[in-house]
């Protein structure tokens, strides 16, 4: 219901729950669905496209419909699985860079990717964040990657840039196959992006089986405000 979630939208802002959605106007968006997805019907798309359009100029919206794509997060990697079919790490090879393509549409043109570091690639504790939070449902460590052009001392200005995993794509699942394969990081080394890849744990309590980020409120009803733990965590 596009109207009514919009609605609902403008008054968290009037309530200060949110911040005012004014605030993205300018901001680039980038949609990614595939036509074979079981999971996430093609309406679903639709209307999350409608919802972004009542806030951001279509210019700045930018979707990609991939025929026969299930699923799945796009990449050119030929060594990454089926693009038709659902299964972990759920990396498939679509013929599309999806980070360098959405990366690209948000930042604008970026030089070609050059090799990952393994020296960049930082295992951190993400607990104490979790603790000042009061978040139960975040994993015990996350990721984070650092171009070289970004490390300490180096002269230029860099970006930062937050990559959520999706449901049975975080490290309790698939490790770091995510972290390394889905094409951030080539990316990111050639482009000044510093990366954060937060990470939550599947659990029964609360329940999340499928250690998805809290898209639907087991960590409590303010989940998709400035109250929300996961969000203030990450914050």
């Amino acid at each position: 219901p596009v109207a009514q979630l919009v609605g609902q939208t403008r008054q968290l802002a009037r309530d200060g729950r949110i911040d005012d959605t004014a605030g993205l106007e300018g901001d680039r968006v980038w949609l990614f669905h595939g036509s074979a997805d079981p999971y996430v019907q093609t309406k679903v798309a639709d209307a999350l496209e409608a919802y972004y359009q009542a806030f951001v100029a279509q210019a700045d919206l930018a979707r990609v419909e991939l025929a026969g794509a299930s699923h799945t997060f796009p990449t050119a990697d030929v060594t990454a699985g089926r693009c038709d079919v659902p299964e972990a790490p759920f990396l498939g090879n679509c013929g599309l860079d999806g980070a360098r393509a959405l990366l690209a549409h948000v930042y604008g043109e970026l030089a070609p990717g050059a090799a990952a570091r393994e020296a960049g690639l930082l295992k951190f504790d993400q607990r104490p964040y979790a603790a000042a939070a009061g978040s139960a449902g975040l994993a015990e460590s996350g990721w984070m990657y650092v171009p070289e052009a970004c490390t300490e001392g180096a002269p230029n200005a860099c970006r930062l840039h937050v990559v959520f995993h999706g449901c049975q794509q975080g490290g309790s699942f698939v490790g770091d196959a995510f972290v390394r394969r889905a094409g951030y990081l080539e990316v990111a080394e050639a482009n000044r992006i510093v990366l954060l890849f937060p990470q939550v744990e599947k659990s029964l309590q609360p329940l999340n089986a499928f250690g998805c980020w809290d898209w639907w409120g087991y960590e409590g009803e303010d989940y998709a405000t400035r109250d929300g733990r996961q969000v203030r965590a990450v914050r």
